[in-house]
């Protein structure tokens, strides 16, 4: 069955992604290239798509630790709660939520609730030891692919002083929601993606075309976007056979196979499932389409300012130059309540105001309740640096404060915390809360300028195009090649637009995956280009050293004639591809955010290596040429020649003295 005919067994049940009835998907111009009806390609499967179907029932749950909270979370003190947004994909129903409780020693009477859409849906007393509690989920409102769960714990006739010192109930990251119903196979092209993945397993053809490559970069590069703060594995696989069978996907999985001139297509392979089919980049930039999670392009433009308090009493907002409101970065008004300690934190990447763009302060603006002189107070902290404090009065705060360069980052956290004695004293009953409201209106303050080097300009260097350069064009440099695109989204609300390039010659920031033993170094101008080299202190200390024999791959980021670059290459010794060891090193732990310095190294058997190619290390080529040899050997030679020349003096003076001795008088 050729395409045409996959097309018509879609019109009855598959939507294109803006919706629609049978004849605007067979008009929709994914299903054609160059304005006109594409001609037909071999199709890769004969089956048509099945109407939509559940998997073979399976029990399905999702731990904390699956959904970003790595290492649990706790309650504390009277009236403690924790928000959850737990995904759900179609055809699940969330039923059950078992905690894993540690409670603190002493724990008094209590119980744990959790609550959704203002409603309480199930409760369990606190434990006074290690158990799991199991609390039905039925009736929980599910929204927008997800449903919201406030978990709370309720100390019943305990001291308030004794709740905020002692009292502790640790959530452990094995804790678990578990579903009902079976997953439903996508039925649509817009509902391809779930809420919740795990993994994407992407298939390409055994000759790859650019087409492919830049699909796969695409791709990359819309994961991150699409699920903010777990983000799925992309896997990059071939395939021989067209016709053949896939390996059956998981319950958290989604296909997606490269066949070129298809346009984007949902179809049944042999052995059921669903597979997103794609054979354009036109089809692929389409589906893949994002807007950007903060507002980036408000930093074009900026020229470079600075800002006082003074500058700030005496002009209006909008004359303080560009701005990146805190709803810019996605979030919306923060509420705190309670009373002693409060805090909540904002975090931001430099890539998140836009290239070139550093912050110069914050205009904080808070709604309170209403507080007398010497209750309250707030603190600003900037990567755990205090930059500001200030007390609380009246009902509104405002106020502007710059940023200490020093203290920025390339990814930072600012900490607002509260500290609000009530009248009467913290721990009175019956005291008055007090109740905080972070404006989303409050902003970051920018203007033109660039911070760190190395690693840490990026991935906001790359802003807001560039290039990716593959020396050759196979499946491991490009599973590389999105391996690394996918790890700098992940640090950004920004957008990144990845394009593949043929050539080196751009003046476009590039991300370059060079050949084991190429030339590709020398010719970008990398610091490391020799096949060997040493790196030592100037004191004299070795720091590494890898003979030219020896087997090694490199992450180096640089400038080539001014233009950022990252460039990801392996010598030519290496028996196996130590680039895609190098690469899981470095991004298994915090991703992108872990990587320091400007070097990263890798050997056969050595673990991974970070460094600062800084001025004062020394750097030797191996092998080594002559003007390396003599820096190197020069104080030796200087000291060898010394010590002959005091060997000629010692041996030489008993002869000049005995000649003296036996001339003859005059």
């Amino acid at each position: 069955m050729g395409v045409a005919a996959l097309v018509a067994a879609l019109v009855t049940s598959c939507q294109g992604p803006a919706g629609g009835d049978g004849a605007a998907l067979l008009e929709n111009p994914w299903l054609t290239r160059g304005g006109a009806t594409q001609a037909e390609p071999p199709a890769p499967w004969s089956a048509t798509l099945e109407p939509p179907r559940e998997r073979p029932a399976t029990p399905v749950a999702l731990a904390l630790r699956q959904l970003g909270l790595t290492e649990g979370f706790e309650l504390a003190g009277l009236g403690a709660s924790r928000e959850l947004f737990v995904p759900v994909n179609p055809g699940l129903r969330p039923e059950t939520l078992a905690l894993h409780l540690l409670p603190s020693p002493g724990l008094p009477e209590g119980y744990v609730r959790v609550v959704s859409g203002g409603r309480v849906l199930a409760q369990a007393p606190l434990p006074k030891e290690e158990r799991v509690a199991l609390l039905p989920l039925e009736g929980a409102e599910v929204r927008a692919g997800g449903v919201a769960l406030r978990l709370e714990m309720v100390l019943a006739g305990t001291d308030r002083c004794a709740a905020e010192a002692l009292h502790r109930l640790f959530v452990a990251p094995e804790s678990r929601v578990y579903f009902a119903g079976t997953p439903l196979e996508p039925a649509q092209l817009s509902a391809f993606f779930p809420p919740y993945l795990e993994r994407v397993s992407l298939y390409l053809p055994e000759t790859l075309s650019e087409s492919a490559a830049q699909m796969a970069l695409m791709l990359a590069a819309y994961l991150p976007r699409r699920y903010p703060g777990v983000r799925p594995e992309l896997r990059v696989a071939r395939y021989a056979d067209p016709s053949a069978a896939l390996p059956p996907a998981g319950v958290w999985e989604r296909v997606v196979v490269w066949h070129e001139g298809v346009g984007a297509l949902l179809a049944s392979p042999p052995g059921g499932g669903v597979v997103l089919l794609l054979g354009g980049t036109r089809e692929a930039a389409q589906l893949f389409a994002l807007p950007p999670l903060s507002a980036a392009p408000v930093t074009q433009g900026l020229v470079a300012q600075t800002l006082t308090r003074e500058a700030f009493e005496l002009h209006a907002s909008a004359e303080l130059g560009a701005q990146v409101r805190f709803g810019d970065l996605g979030y919306g008004p923060v509420v705190l309540e309670g009373s002693g300690a409060l805090a909540t934190a904002y975090t931001f990447a430099l890539a998140d105001l836009g290239p070139d763009a550093v912050p110069l302060g914050v205009r904080l603006r808070l709604q309170h309740s209403p507080v007398a002189e010497g209750e309250g107070y707030l603190q600003v902290f900037l990567n755990g640096r205090q930059v500001t404090s200030a007390p609380l009065a009246g009902t509104r705060f405002d106020t502007w404060f710059e940023l200490p360069r020093g203290a920025l980052a390339r990814d930072n956290t600012l900490e607002l915390r509260l500290a609000y004695r009530a009248a009467g004293g913290d721990c009175s009953r019956g005291a008055l809360p007090l109740s905080v409201t972070v404006e989303p209106d409050s902003a970051l303050s920018v203007t033109r300028g660039a911070l760190g080097d190395g690693f840490a300009s990026f991935p906001q260097a790359l802003l807001p195009r560039f290039a990716v350069f593959l020396e050759t064009l196979e499946h491991d440099a490009v599973a590389l090649a999105a391996q690394l695109v996918g790890a700098l989204q992940a640090t950004t609300r920004a957008a990144l637009e990845p394009v593949l390039v043929t050539e080196t010659e751009v003046a476009a920031p590039l991300l370059a995956v060079g050949d084991a033993g190429s030339a590709l170094s020398a010719a970008l101008g990398a610091p490391l280009q020799s096949p060997g080299f040493r790196l030592s202190d100037p004191s004299g200390p070795l720091l590494v050293s890898f003979e030219p024999a020896d087997a090694f791959a490199s992450l180096q980021a640089f400038r080539r004639g001014g233009a950022p670059t990252l460039l990801l290459g392996q010598s030519s010794g290496a028996a196996e591809d130590l680039r895609a060891a190098l690469v899981e090193d470095v991004l298994r732990d915090d991703g992108w955010y872990g990587l320091a310095g400007d070097v990263a190294l890798r050997g056969a058997a050595e673990p991974v290596t970070t460094l600062r190619l800084a001025s004062d290390l020394r750097l030797t080529p191996l092998p080594e040429p002559p003007e390396a040899m003599w820096v190197r050997y020069r104080s030796l030679i200087y000291l060898g020649l010394a010590a002959l020349a005091l060997a000629l003096l010692v041996s030489l003076y008993p002869l000049v003295v005995r000649r003296g001795k036996a001339r003859p008088p005059t």
